[in-house]
Protein backbone atom coordinates (compact mmCIF):
# COMPACT_ATOMS: atom_id res chain seq x y z
CA UNK A 1 0.00 0.00 0.00
CA UNK A 2 1.47 3.13 -0.98
CA UNK A 3 0.85 6.13 1.83
CA UNK A 4 0.68 10.23 1.52
CA UNK A 5 3.25 12.01 2.71
CA UNK A 6 1.44 14.95 4.54
CA UNK A 7 3.09 18.25 2.44
CA UNK A 8 2.84 21.46 3.32
CA UNK A 9 1.90 24.74 1.14
CA UNK A 10 5.70 25.46 1.25
CA UNK A 11 6.89 21.89 0.24
CA UNK A 12 4.15 22.06 -3.00
CA UNK A 13 5.31 25.81 -3.96
CA UNK A 14 8.99 24.54 -3.92
CA UNK A 15 8.54 21.35 -5.95
CA UNK A 16 6.05 23.44 -8.57
CA UNK A 17 8.16 26.37 -8.99
CA UNK A 18 10.92 24.03 -9.97
CA UNK A 19 8.59 22.65 -12.50
CA UNK A 20 7.21 25.62 -13.76
CA UNK A 21 11.01 27.46 -13.88
CA UNK A 22 10.42 27.78 -17.93
CA UNK A 23 7.75 30.75 -16.96
CA UNK A 24 8.18 34.84 -16.33
CA UNK A 25 6.92 34.48 -13.10
CA UNK A 26 6.66 30.60 -11.64
CA UNK A 27 6.48 31.68 -7.50
CA UNK A 28 3.45 33.73 -8.61
CA UNK A 29 1.83 30.89 -10.87
CA UNK A 30 2.33 27.84 -8.56
CA UNK A 31 0.91 29.87 -5.39
CA UNK A 32 -2.14 30.80 -7.87
CA UNK A 33 -2.98 27.48 -8.69
CA UNK A 34 -2.45 26.30 -5.28
CA UNK A 35 -5.05 29.20 -4.04
CA UNK A 36 -7.57 28.04 -7.01
CA UNK A 37 -7.41 24.15 -5.35
CA UNK A 38 -7.64 25.46 -2.20
CA UNK A 39 -10.26 28.16 -2.82
CA UNK A 40 -8.63 30.50 -1.14
CA UNK A 41 -6.37 34.11 -1.57
CA UNK A 42 -2.65 33.42 -2.44
CA UNK A 43 -2.34 35.59 0.58
CA UNK A 44 -3.15 32.74 2.66
CA UNK A 45 -0.86 30.28 1.02
CA UNK A 46 2.09 33.27 2.07
CA UNK A 47 0.87 33.50 5.09
CA UNK A 48 0.74 30.00 6.01
CA UNK A 49 3.35 28.05 4.76
CA UNK A 50 3.17 25.38 6.92
CA UNK A 51 -0.12 24.43 6.36
CA UNK A 52 -0.88 20.92 5.18
CA UNK A 53 -2.86 19.93 2.15
CA UNK A 54 -4.92 16.85 1.67
CA UNK A 55 -3.61 14.18 -0.67
CA UNK A 56 -7.25 14.58 -3.08
CA UNK A 57 -6.49 18.52 -2.88
CA UNK A 58 -2.83 17.23 -3.58
CA UNK A 59 -3.55 15.30 -6.68
CA UNK A 60 -5.58 18.16 -8.07
CA UNK A 61 -3.19 20.36 -8.13
CA UNK A 62 -0.09 18.50 -8.98
CA UNK A 63 -2.23 17.86 -12.09
CA UNK A 64 -2.73 22.01 -13.26
CA UNK A 65 0.78 22.59 -12.36
CA UNK A 66 1.60 19.44 -15.45
CA UNK A 67 -0.88 21.10 -17.72
CA UNK A 68 0.71 24.50 -17.07
CA UNK A 69 4.24 22.83 -17.49
CA UNK A 70 3.44 21.45 -20.86
CA UNK A 71 1.95 25.15 -21.93
CA UNK A 72 -1.88 25.37 -21.13
CA UNK A 73 -3.21 28.74 -20.15
CA UNK A 74 -3.76 29.67 -17.10
CA UNK A 75 -6.81 30.72 -17.52
CA UNK A 76 -7.95 28.07 -18.85
CA UNK A 77 -7.19 26.01 -16.09
CA UNK A 78 -8.91 27.71 -13.43
CA UNK A 79 -12.02 28.73 -16.14
CA UNK A 80 -11.58 32.43 -15.31
CA UNK A 81 -10.19 35.74 -16.35
CA UNK A 82 -9.94 39.09 -14.73
CA UNK A 83 -10.68 41.88 -17.40
CA UNK A 84 -11.27 45.06 -16.40
CA UNK A 85 -13.13 44.98 -13.33
CA UNK A 86 -15.14 41.78 -14.41
CA UNK A 87 -14.22 38.21 -13.38
CA UNK A 88 -15.28 35.98 -16.74
CA UNK A 89 -15.84 32.83 -17.85
CA UNK A 90 -13.27 31.17 -20.38
CA UNK A 91 -12.85 27.75 -21.97
CA UNK A 92 -11.10 26.81 -25.25
CA UNK A 93 -14.11 28.04 -27.72
CA UNK A 94 -13.23 31.76 -26.76
CA UNK A 95 -9.71 33.84 -26.87
CA UNK A 96 -8.76 34.83 -23.47
CA UNK A 97 -9.35 38.42 -22.60
CA UNK A 98 -5.91 40.77 -23.40
CA UNK A 99 -5.41 43.78 -21.05
CA UNK A 100 -4.57 45.24 -24.93
CA UNK A 101 -8.33 44.78 -25.60
CA UNK A 102 -9.25 46.91 -22.42
CA UNK A 103 -8.03 50.24 -24.60
CA UNK A 104 -10.49 49.49 -26.99
CA UNK A 105 -13.48 49.29 -24.33
CA UNK A 106 -12.23 52.65 -22.73
CA UNK A 107 -11.60 54.29 -26.26
CA UNK A 108 -16.08 52.95 -26.57
CA UNK A 109 -16.85 54.38 -23.01
CA UNK A 110 -15.11 58.10 -24.12
CA UNK A 111 -17.49 58.04 -26.66
CA UNK A 112 -20.97 57.63 -24.84
CA UNK A 113 -22.39 60.26 -21.61
CA UNK A 114 -22.86 57.99 -18.36
CA UNK A 115 -27.09 58.43 -18.28
CA UNK A 116 -27.50 58.65 -22.11
CA UNK A 117 -28.98 56.02 -24.29
CA UNK A 118 -26.94 53.89 -26.93
CA UNK A 119 -27.15 50.92 -29.13
CA UNK A 120 -23.84 49.25 -29.28
CA UNK A 121 -22.88 45.99 -31.05
CA UNK A 122 -20.02 43.50 -30.25
CA UNK A 123 -18.75 41.47 -33.53
CA UNK A 124 -17.01 38.44 -32.68
CA UNK A 125 -17.89 38.66 -28.71
CA UNK A 126 -16.05 35.51 -27.52
CA UNK A 127 -16.70 35.14 -23.63
CA UNK A 128 -18.89 38.63 -23.95
CA UNK A 129 -15.74 40.50 -22.68
CA UNK A 130 -16.17 43.99 -24.41
CA UNK A 131 -20.22 43.97 -24.31
CA UNK A 132 -20.52 43.16 -20.96
CA UNK A 133 -17.64 45.62 -19.66
CA UNK A 134 -20.00 48.42 -21.69
CA UNK A 135 -23.24 47.50 -20.57
CA UNK A 136 -22.05 47.51 -16.95
CA UNK A 137 -20.91 50.83 -16.82
CA UNK A 138 -23.05 52.17 -19.51
CA UNK A 139 -26.84 50.58 -18.25
CA UNK A 140 -28.99 52.67 -20.03
CA UNK A 141 -27.20 51.30 -23.75
CA UNK A 142 -29.01 48.60 -25.40
CA UNK A 143 -25.61 46.33 -26.09
CA UNK A 144 -25.65 43.16 -28.57
CA UNK A 145 -22.65 40.72 -28.76
CA UNK A 146 -22.55 38.72 -31.76
CA UNK A 147 -20.61 35.65 -33.10
CA UNK A 148 -20.35 33.23 -35.11
CA UNK A 149 -19.36 30.40 -32.92
CA UNK A 150 -22.43 29.11 -31.06
CA UNK A 151 -19.59 27.71 -28.34
CA UNK A 152 -18.24 30.84 -27.34
CA UNK A 153 -21.87 32.51 -27.71
CA UNK A 154 -22.77 30.19 -25.00
CA UNK A 155 -19.95 31.17 -22.59
CA UNK A 156 -20.94 35.04 -23.50
CA UNK A 157 -24.68 34.43 -22.32
CA UNK A 158 -23.86 32.61 -18.97
CA UNK A 159 -21.32 34.92 -18.00
CA UNK A 160 -23.80 37.51 -18.97
CA UNK A 161 -26.36 35.74 -16.67
CA UNK A 162 -24.02 35.57 -13.70
CA UNK A 163 -23.46 38.98 -13.91
CA UNK A 164 -26.85 40.67 -13.88
CA UNK A 165 -25.99 42.77 -17.67
CA UNK A 166 -28.56 42.46 -20.10
CA UNK A 167 -27.21 41.74 -23.51
CA UNK A 168 -28.82 40.56 -26.41
CA UNK A 169 -26.83 37.33 -28.01
CA UNK A 170 -27.12 36.93 -31.30
CA UNK A 171 -25.64 33.69 -33.31
CA UNK A 172 -24.12 35.30 -36.69
CA UNK A 173 -21.63 35.06 -39.22
CA UNK A 174 -20.59 38.63 -38.47
CA UNK A 175 -23.87 41.03 -39.69
CA UNK A 176 -25.48 38.47 -41.52
CA UNK A 177 -28.31 37.73 -38.85
CA UNK A 178 -27.91 41.17 -37.54
CA UNK A 179 -30.60 43.89 -38.25
CA UNK A 180 -31.18 47.90 -38.18
CA UNK A 181 -28.74 50.37 -39.42
CA UNK A 182 -28.76 52.54 -36.10
CA UNK A 183 -26.11 51.62 -34.23
CA UNK A 184 -24.32 54.50 -32.38
CA UNK A 185 -21.16 52.46 -31.96
CA UNK A 186 -19.62 49.12 -33.79
CA UNK A 187 -16.75 47.82 -31.52
CA UNK A 188 -14.99 44.40 -32.24
CA UNK A 189 -11.81 42.51 -31.79
CA UNK A 190 -11.79 40.19 -35.21
CA UNK A 191 -9.56 38.17 -36.30
CA UNK A 192 -6.27 39.92 -37.51
CA UNK A 193 -3.13 37.65 -37.46
CA UNK A 194 -1.55 36.23 -40.55
CA UNK A 195 -1.84 32.22 -41.43
CA UNK A 196 1.76 31.33 -40.44
CA UNK A 197 2.48 34.24 -38.25
CA UNK A 198 5.60 32.78 -35.98
CA UNK A 199 3.64 33.73 -32.63
CA UNK A 200 0.59 30.92 -33.10
CA UNK A 201 2.62 28.31 -32.07
CA UNK A 202 3.79 30.40 -29.21
CA UNK A 203 3.87 29.41 -25.35
CA UNK A 204 -0.79 29.88 -24.60
CA UNK A 205 -1.73 30.74 -28.20
CA UNK A 206 -1.81 27.64 -29.65
CA UNK A 207 -4.59 26.09 -27.35
CA UNK A 208 -7.09 29.56 -28.37
CA UNK A 209 -9.72 28.91 -30.78
CA UNK A 210 -7.67 29.56 -34.38
CA UNK A 211 -10.58 30.72 -36.21
CA UNK A 212 -10.71 33.77 -33.37
CA UNK A 213 -7.03 34.70 -33.94
CA UNK A 214 -6.42 33.83 -37.90
CA UNK A 215 -7.99 35.78 -40.80
CA UNK A 216 -6.90 35.44 -44.86
CA UNK A 217 -5.20 37.98 -46.75
CA UNK A 218 -2.07 38.50 -44.64
CA UNK A 219 -4.73 39.12 -41.70
CA UNK A 220 -6.69 41.66 -43.22
CA UNK A 221 -10.04 40.13 -44.96
CA UNK A 222 -12.21 40.63 -41.47
CA UNK A 223 -10.50 43.83 -40.45
CA UNK A 224 -11.68 45.02 -44.27
CA UNK A 225 -14.92 43.47 -44.38
CA UNK A 226 -15.96 45.40 -40.78
CA UNK A 227 -15.18 48.62 -42.50
CA UNK A 228 -16.78 47.96 -45.23
CA UNK A 229 -19.87 46.42 -43.98
CA UNK A 230 -20.26 48.77 -41.05
CA UNK A 231 -20.40 51.63 -42.60
CA UNK A 232 -23.91 51.57 -43.64
CA UNK A 233 -25.61 50.37 -40.53
CA UNK A 234 -23.79 53.06 -38.43
CA UNK A 235 -25.64 56.52 -37.65
CA UNK A 236 -25.00 59.62 -38.51
CA UNK A 237 -22.54 60.73 -35.95
CA UNK A 238 -21.99 56.78 -35.07
CA UNK A 239 -18.40 55.05 -34.84
CA UNK A 240 -16.61 52.37 -35.61
CA UNK A 241 -13.53 50.74 -33.34
CA UNK A 242 -11.49 47.98 -34.15
CA UNK A 243 -8.21 46.19 -32.42
CA UNK A 244 -5.78 44.88 -34.74
CA UNK A 245 -2.24 44.08 -35.00
CA UNK A 246 0.58 46.54 -34.11
CA UNK A 247 1.91 47.13 -37.68
CA UNK A 248 -1.64 47.38 -39.55
CA UNK A 249 -2.78 50.69 -38.56
CA UNK A 250 -1.35 52.66 -41.32
CA UNK A 251 -2.88 49.84 -43.69
CA UNK A 252 -6.18 50.39 -42.04
CA UNK A 253 -6.53 53.86 -41.70
CA UNK A 254 -6.31 53.77 -45.66
CA UNK A 255 -8.77 51.88 -45.54
CA UNK A 256 -11.43 53.69 -43.28
CA UNK A 257 -10.45 56.91 -45.54
CA UNK A 258 -11.27 54.91 -49.04
CA UNK A 259 -15.00 54.07 -47.32
CA UNK A 260 -15.91 57.68 -46.64
CA UNK A 261 -15.32 57.43 -42.35
CA UNK A 262 -14.43 60.77 -41.14
CA UNK A 263 -12.00 61.33 -37.78
CA UNK A 264 -10.03 58.15 -38.44
CA UNK A 265 -7.25 57.75 -36.25
CA UNK A 266 -5.06 54.64 -34.55
CA UNK A 267 -4.71 55.07 -30.97
CA UNK A 268 -1.58 53.24 -29.05
CA UNK A 269 -1.43 50.25 -26.38
CA UNK A 270 0.69 50.83 -23.03
CA UNK A 271 3.78 49.64 -24.72
CA UNK A 272 2.85 52.41 -27.49
CA UNK A 273 2.28 50.17 -30.17
CA UNK A 274 -0.90 50.73 -32.74
CA UNK A 275 -3.59 48.88 -31.43
CA UNK A 276 -7.16 50.65 -32.35
CA UNK A 277 -7.88 52.13 -35.07
CA UNK A 278 -11.22 54.39 -35.33
CA UNK A 279 -13.59 56.31 -38.13
CA UNK A 280 -16.52 58.11 -37.61
CA UNK A 281 -19.57 58.27 -39.96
Amino acid sequence: MTYFIVKTYQEIINKSVAILSHLDNPKFEAESLLAFVLQCNRSRIIAFPEKKIEHDQYVQYMNLVKQRESGMPFAYLTGEKEFYDLTLKVTPATLIPRADTELLVETALSKMQDNDSYKVIDMGTGSGAIALTIKKHRPNTKVIAVDQSLEALLVAKENGERLALDVEFIHSDWFSNVQGNDFDLIVSNPPYIEEHDEHLVGDGVKYEPITALVADDDGYSDLFHLIQASLPLLKEGGWLMMEHGFEQGEKLRAEFTKQGYQNVATLKDLCENDRITIGQK
